[in-house]
Formats: structure tokens, sequence, C-alpha cells
């Protein structure tokens, strides 16, 4: 296990401690503060032993008032039921634990038997409010174990919060479903939901029906989540299942993931936007429906017709990625909803991978937006489309008439005709988001039509977004970008004194030298709020030690950092001088809690050298997580 780190929180959170090994358990004891919240995750899953699952338990024991408690074994093959069977004993002596939440995703060793002695312990919790297992990928797990767990939720007379993860638990059938569903003996207190059955090939039809049945009896139920990716259940039994669901009255947000499942094609999905539209409490809805290669147009008319009768709807969510049969119809049927709703709060629409989408679609979308002037959040997804600059366009200039716009996502990488043009337009509306927008995140990876001077049109209307605080900007094997564009971006980053949040990905654009990621840095010396970088220079092979020791003087300033990402793989001409210069420059920053360092294919780097920088990073304690990648 990793050495000791010990994380301090500000005065609001002096009862959390955040741990990532045994031994800052061990040692946080002798802190006095530790009186109310104990919280245990990112084990190191592979070097996990028995010796250390005991200390664990000795721990959780001696510790009378902890309300939180997780424990994250992900990936664990070494862990055993053995190691399980002293986790359930500490447990039983923790009744007043409140909220409790346990990752075995891909441990699939363990036996039924010892997930059985978790959920007997589970009983014992008797003020448990939340309760949140993951055994995703577990393909040991039987019907007994969802037996035991219906039998040990029969028990928590207080329970509001349930999340349970069975995606790729192959052996699960309808039996063990209806067991799990009939030990929820006391629905009134239960107000949100989710439930994973993702890749469960044995459930059939009867269990979806089942599902519905059992969730309609809960007359509280504010929050429903539920996976059925990889499922295939007939029309019949999908109606069953949503005239269930019609009796949830009390809904707010509802979550559907279908992904590549069938079930809900055709006369289904309008079946599911009628049902919708009868649930008037409805504020939030987010379904899942990429790769359900049968969703025609028409199956979205109900899009239109249903939906624009909830009144309380304020956000949306729409995934029809890789809906290959959609054409402009099916984006026109979305664009006629809106146009019956502008009092959206928040929309999100994913058209990736269509290529019957066009600009006579995306026009009719933009023109459609032009009416939301409630909407805080945006997100557009359509890469590797037959868009272009003029369809994009229309949404750019939708955005102008978005006053109260806070969050925007453009994802439109992989379009090849995509220029510098839809940079001018997309200037012009930021500068009138000036005084709303908060985050601005833009995805034109392997858009290879973009040069210089489209960065540096974006750049002029970036000045102008006062308020910004998160911006992410992505590209990717661009043969035209050359060191120009920093010059560009740095003058935006001057003038943006809000930001706290910067994302640059420039992965293999060769011709950036280390001249760029000097005038980079430099503008930044006055980003007195920046807490979060995440920069991407891998493969851009003129990247030299010059450019590390740009970097870290540029680290080194930043003295409010908090978590840095750095990803360098490929930059073949490092050496260990540069990485010297950037183990100097972190170490002197006492804030910084999360390093990612990526240095894989940097072959002029040493093994020593490297060793000697993983040692002196596992030295400094304000770190709290730190993962990297060996140059070798």
């Amino acid at each position: 296990m990793s050495s000791t780190r010990l994380s301090t929180k500000a005065k609001s959170y002096k009862h959390n401690i955040y741990t990532n090994s045994c031994n800052t358990i061990i040692t946080s004891l002798k802190r006095k503060e530790i009186s109310h919240q104990f919280t245990f995750s990112d084990l190191i899953a592979n070097s996990l032993r028995l010796q250390e699952i005991q200390k664990i338990s000795q721990t959780l024991e001696s510790i009378k008032t902890i309300k939180i408690i997780k424990l994250d074994f992900k990936n664990s093959k070494q862990l055993t039921q053995k190691g399980l069977f002293f986790i359930s004993k500490s447990l039983k002596k923790l009744p007043d634990t409140h909220t409790l939440i346990i990752n075995f995703a891909g441990c699939d060793q363990i036996p039924n038997e010892a997930i059985k002695d978790i959920t007997e312990t589970i009983k014992r919790l008797k003020v448990v409010r939340k309760l949140d297992l993951n055994f995703q990928g577990c393909n040991q797990i039987t019907d007994d174990v969802l037996c035991s767990i219906g039998e040990s939720l029969q028990k928590l007379a207080f329970i509001k919060d349930i999340n349970m993860n069975f995606s790729g638990c192959y052996q699960i059938t309808n039996f063990g479903i209806e067991k799990l569903i009939n030990g929820l003996k006391r629905p009134s207190s239960i107000q949100s939901v989710n439930f994973g059955f993702g890749f469960c090939g044995d459930m059939t039809n009867e269990a979806l029906a089942t599902l519905g049945k059992g969730l309609c009896k809960f007359p509280f139920l504010e929050n429903l989540t539920l996976s059925f990716k990889k499922c295939s259940y007939g029309e019949d039994q999908t109606k069953r299942f949503l005239g269930y669901l019609k009796q949830m009255k009390s809904l707010k947000r509802i979550e559907f993931d279908f992904e590549g499942c069938p079930s809900l094609e055709d006369a289904s999905f309008v079946f599911l936007n009628q049902t919708l539209s009868q649930m008037k409490s409805l504020q939030a809805i987010k379904i899942n429906m990429t790769r359900c290669s049968q969703l025609r147009d028409e199956d979205l008319r109900g899009i239109d017709e249903y939906l624009a009768q909830n009144a309380a709807l304020q956000e949306i969510d729409l995934n029809f990625a890789e809906c290959s049969q959609l054409q402009n119809q099916a984006l026109i049927y979305v664009a006629n909803f809106l146009q019956k709703r502008s009092d959206l709060k928040s929309l999100r629409l994913n058209f990736n991978i269509i290529e019957g989408f066009t600009d006579r679609g995306m026009m009719a979308l933009g023109e459609s937006l032009k009416g939301q002037k409630s909407l805080e959040k945006f997100t557009l997804v359509s890469k590797d489309s037959m868009v272009t600059d003029t369809g994009f366009g229309s949404i750019s200039e939708s955005l102008k008439m978005l006053g109260s716009l806070q969050y925007l996502h453009f994802d439109i990488g992989c379009t090849e005709k995509i220029t510098d043009k839809f940079f001018e337009g997309l200037a012009e509306s930021l500068e009138s988001l000036g005084p709303s927008l908060k985050t601005l995140k833009l995805n034109v990876l392997w858009c290879q039509l973009l040069s210089d001077k489209g960065i540096e049109t974006l750049s002029e209307g970036l000045q102008k977004l006062y308020s910004l605080e998160n911006l992410s900007i992505i590209f990717y094997a661009d043969q035209q970008l050359t060191d120009q564009i920093f010059n560009s971006l740095a003058k935006s980053l001057r003038t943006l004194q809000s930001l706290k949040s910067l994302h640059l990905s420039f992965e293999a654009c060769f011709k950036i030298t280390d001249k760029g990621i000097n005038v980079l840095t430099e503008s930044l010396h006055k980003s007195l709020l920046l807490k979060n970088i995440i920069f991407n220079l891998s493969w851009c092979g003129g990247i030299t030690d010059e450019s590390l020791k740009s970097l870290s003087k540029c680290f080194q300033r930043l003295q409010g950092l908090e978590t840095l990402d750095l990803n360098l793989e490929g930059c073949d001409m490092l050496t260990d001088m540069g990485l010297w210069n950037l183990q100097e420059a972190l170490g002197r920053n006492l804030l910084l809690r999360e390093i990612d360092l990526k240095l894989a294919s940097c072959s002029k780097i040493t093994r020593e050298r490297w060793e000697e920088l993983v040692n002196n990073f596992a030295n400094i304690n304000s770190l709290k997580k730190f993962n990297f990648s060996s140059p070798v």
C-alpha cells in the first residue's frame, strides 16, 4: 500500500476524513476532530491483503460515532470471504451509521456467501438512510444475493436512498428481482431509487413488469434511475412496465438507460412519451437510446405531441447517438417541441454519429432555440456528422438570444466540413453571453480545416466572457495549428480573471513547440483563482525540457492550484532534467491535492529518475491522490 497521506479540509468539513491507504486510517485515529464521519476509499485494490482488511475492520470498530462509511474494493482480485467476514463483523458494531457505500465492481472472485455476510449485517443498521451497493461485473452473483438483500431491506425502517448496480451479473433471473423488490416493505420512506441491470441476459419480460409493479407502490418516490443496457424485452411487457410508471404521481426526475436495447423502439417509444406526458410532477427527464438502430423519425413524433404538455418540466437530456435510421425529420420534431416550451432551464442533445442529419435539421433546431429565454445549460453533441458551418452557425446565432445561459458545451469533433467560419459566428455570440456564461466547453478534435486564424477569432470572443470560471478547448491531430494559437489564447487568458478551471488539449499537434508553451504559461501568471488545470500535450514532438521548465514556473506561481492533470505521453525529447524542474515546482505547492502525470513513451527519461519522482510525491502530505504512467 502507499505511504501515509492525510488530507485536511476546511473547518466546515473537519468531521470528514478522506484517505487512500490503510496506514492513514490508523494514523488518523490520533486526530481529535474525528468524531462524526469517516470515509475510506480509493484502495490500491490489487495489493490489498488480509492483514490490511483486519486493520480497516479494527479501525471501524474503534470509532463509535461513524455516520458515513465508504469502502471501495473495485477490481480487488485478492478480496476473499475471510476478508469480508472481518468487515461484516465491524459493521455490526456500528448501528448508528446512516450512509453505507460499498463498491465491489470487478470483484469477480467473490462468492455469494461472502456478499451474504455483508447483507446480513445490513439488517443491524437500524437508522441507515442511504444504501449504495455496486456489484458491476461480479459474475458469480446469483439470485441468492438478491434474496438476501431483500430480506435485509425489510429491517430498514428509515431507508430513503437506494442505489444498486447489478450490471454484468448475468446469472440474475426474474426470481431474484422479485425477491429484491418484495423486500421493500416500507416504501413510504423511499425517495430515490437507482437500479442497474445492464447485460443481465437471463432477465425476461416478466422481470420488467415485476419491477414496475413494485416501484409504483412507493408514494413519495421522487427520483428514479433504471438501466437496461443491452437487455431485450417484448413490446407488451414494456407497455405493462410503463403502465405501472404512470401511477408514480410524485416522481420529479426520471433517468432511463436503454443503450443497445430494442425494447423501446417503434410504438413502444411513442407509448413512453405518452406515459411521461401524464406525469405532471416531472421536472427532469434523461433518456439514453444510444445504438437503438431500429428507431425511426416517426417514433420521435411523440416528443412534439406529448412532452410539451408537462408544465413542470425544466431539464431534458436526450441521447440518440448512433441511431442510424434517424433523419432530419427527427431533429425537426425536437425543434417543434422546443418551440412549444420556452421555459426550459437545461437542455442536452446527443446526436453523435448520425449521418442522416444535415444543415436543414440543424437550422430548424437553431431557430427553435431562439425562444429559450430561460435556458441556463445547453449541450450539443454532434460528432462525425454531415453538418457544415451553415448548420452549426445557426446554433451559434441562436445563442445571442439566450441571455440567461451559464453553461455551454459544443462537441462537434470529427466533422469534416467545419472551418474557421464557424468560429467567427461563435465569437460574435460569445460577446452577447459575456455577463452570464460561467462554463464553456468546446470539442473540435480532428476538424482538419481549422487554422490559426479561426483560433484567433475565437479568442476575441473569449475576451468578452468576463464571468467565465471554467474553460475547456480540445483539439486533436490538427496539422494546421502552430505556436500562433498560443499568442491568441494568451490574450484571452489574461482577461479571464474569474477563471478557476482550465482544460486545453493539443494532442498530436506536431507543429507546437517550446515557444508556444512559454507564451501560454506566461499568460497565466495573474490567474489567482485558478484551482484546476488539465493540459494534454501528448505526442507533440516539438516539446523539450524548455517546455517543462516553463510549465514548472507556471505551476509554482499558481499557489491556489489544487488539481493538476499533465499528459506528456510520446514527447520523446523530454529528459531527466526537465522532470527534476517539475518535481521541484510541484513540491513547493502547499495546496495541491491531486496529480495525474502521464509520461509513457518518453524514452529519454530514466527509470532511476522516475522512481525518485514517485518517491518524492509520496512524501507530500497535502496530496490526496496521485497517478503516474511510467516513461518506460
